[in-house]
């Protein structure tokens, strides 16, 4: 199995989930054979000693027959194998998350894709870069931004250049300032970013919704003009 660029984490549910797969293998062959027919092998006992005669012994074994339940649905060995199939498939899962899916089936990456708000088409609001203009550069990934803190002066235009080198698709905005750049994985984009007038900070985040909330947030300070 290749594990691809699987962090540690996805590493360690694929040992999990791989644990489980033989363990439930194990209790599968190793497990209760399921109900005897006990009560018929008493029957035939009785016979045999002569305690019932033939005709009882026919209507106890038609009785006996009609009230047993019936065997459960699903055999143990169609469980197991459904099963198996399902954890080795999340196992696959795990051990290429970290690659965000380069090696998943079309179907499933388009679902990762959709799940995780990849575009087709990306590029945010924002002019383009401003040649000669000083350059900051951030660094998206799962789940964060670097540097957290982005200092430009009052009124000073800069360039700012988002590189996503995390595993899907990021974006980076400017609250209040209508200001946004857009990045799929192992993408980039960059536009001109003039600073307000007005000293003051600024919170950055990506709009991906969840992604803000597990910790891709950054500042943005506006500092005093130099004198």
């Amino acid at each position: 199995m290749m594990m691809g660029d699987a962090n540690p984490g996805w590493t360690l549910l694929t040992l999990l989930i791989l644990v489980a797969v033989v363990l439930a293998v194990t209790w599968t062959l190793t497990g209760a054979a399921g109900p005897t027919d006990a009560p018929g092998q008493i029957l035939d006992e009785r016979l045999a000693r002569g305690d019932i005669s033939p005709e009882q012994y026919q209507e106890l074994r038609a009785t006996l027959t009609r009230t047993r339940p019936a065997p459960p649905r699903t055999p143990r060995r169609a469980l197991l194998v459904t099963t198996t199939i399902a954890l080795v498939a999340l196992a696959l899962l795990g051990a290429t998350a970290g690659t965000g899916g380069q090696h998943w089936p079309g179907w499933i990456r388009s679902m990762h894709d959709g799940m995780w708000g990849t575009r087709g088409n990306v590029g945010g609001q924002a002019p383009p870069p401003v040649p000669g203009a000083r350059e900051i550069n951030v660094i998206a990934a799962e789940f964060f931004f670097e540097p957290t803190d982005l200092r430009v002066r009052a009124g000073e235009t800069v360039n700012i250049a988002l590189d996503n080198r995390g595993g899907v698709f990021h974006d980076l905005h400017i609250e209040d300032l209508d200001f946004e750049l857009e990045a799929n994985r192992g993408g980039q984009d960059n536009g001109a970013f003039t600073a307000p007038n007005r000293p003051g900070r600024y919170e950055i985040m990506c709009h991906v919704p969840g992604h803000a909330v597990a910790g891709m947030r950054a500042t943005l300070t506006v500092e005093p003009t130099a004198r």
